[in-house]
């Protein structure tokens, strides 16, 4: 009788990872070397599901070729965010404003937010300030790599960009990027207050009309650090009768509430909703009609 247990789903180490992709790309014969497959990683990002779709989009572009490289990757694999900032960055330290505009229109058209774009300039300037640092420290290679989250052809490019300023450059420059992304992040929160504001009197009147008159309901914001996303964690507050106070609606709506307050905010946001059908429990329970 086999007992009940949790089952963990780590991300695959980069060892791991490798030996996936080659065994991935066997039944197509084809393989890369370790290089190579970091080097999509750091282009594509991890999902399995994601670097699937690359690995038999990079075999059909070799051909007749056995071996699929860094420069196939470069050419044909799909440029995560991440990755093309990180591009972005070399041209401006590297002077070439032309390129890193036309990187920027890239990210911008493919849909990435202001904020997003901000948080990810802000990291690369932030992880050039670590490998000064550990530059001027004199760290071996690998602890730099390890440290940085970077493979080694992503690291020799952080210590040439950092090589070409000083810390106090850095430090000022990564300043000026703080800046501009709390900036942005500040605006992104002031309009998503607003829109909060907004939703929750159309999610209040909805539930008047399924016998919750008397329901108070909230959007709370927490200040978090930055992110793409911005600096805000959003929780759902409610109180189901007057004079009590507003509580984590995780904890004490029960199902009947869960499933009519979830109905609400659907109809309220049908516009936007591209989910197709819901299933709601008890969410007819004390409704009349």
């Amino acid at each position: 009788m086999k007992l009940p247990g949790a089952v963990s789903f780590d991300a695959l180490s980069d060892a791991r990872l490798t030996q996936w992709m080659n065994q991935t790309l066997r039944p197509m014969k084809k393989r890369m070397d370790a290089n190579t497959c970091a080097h999509l990683a750091f282009t594509s990002g991890r999902d399995l599901t994601m670097l699937n779709g690359e690995l038999q989009k990079l075999a059909a572009y070799v051909g007749e070729r056995e071996t699929i490289t860094a420069e196939d990757v470069e050419q044909i694999a799909t440029h995560t965010a991440e990755c093309t900032v990180f591009a972005m960055v070399d041209a401006l330290v590297d002077g070439q404003a032309e390129r890193a505009f036309s990187l920027l229109n890239v990210l911008l058209e493919g849909g990435e937010q202001r904020i997003g774009v901000l948080a990810l300039i802000t990291r690369q300037y932030r992880q050039m300030l670590y490998a000064k640092d550990m530059q001027e420290s004199r760290t071996p290679q690998a602890q730099m790599a390890k440290a940085l989250g970077v493979p080694p052809f992503a690291l020799s490019q952080l210590t040439r960009r950092a090589g070409r300023r000083t810390m106090a450059q850095l430090k000022k420059q990564l300043a000026k990027k703080e800046k501009a992304a709390w900036d942005a992040a500040l605006a992104l929160r002031k309009d998503r207050q607003q829109k909060a504001e907004e939703m929750s009197q159309k999610i209040l009147t909805e539930l008047s009309q399924l016998d919750m008159p008397r329901v108070q309901f909230s959007c709370r914001f927490r200040e978090t650090e930055l992110t793409e996303n911005g600096a805000d964690a959003v929780a759902f507050y409610m109180s189901a009768n007057v004079g009590e106070d507003l509580k984590p609606m995780s904890k004490v709506a029960s199902g009947g509430e869960l499933a009519r307050i979830m109905l609400s905010m659907k109809n309220v946001l049908a516009e936007k909703d591209q989910v197709g059908t819901l299933i709601f429990d008890e969410v007819d329970t004390g409704v009349s009609g």
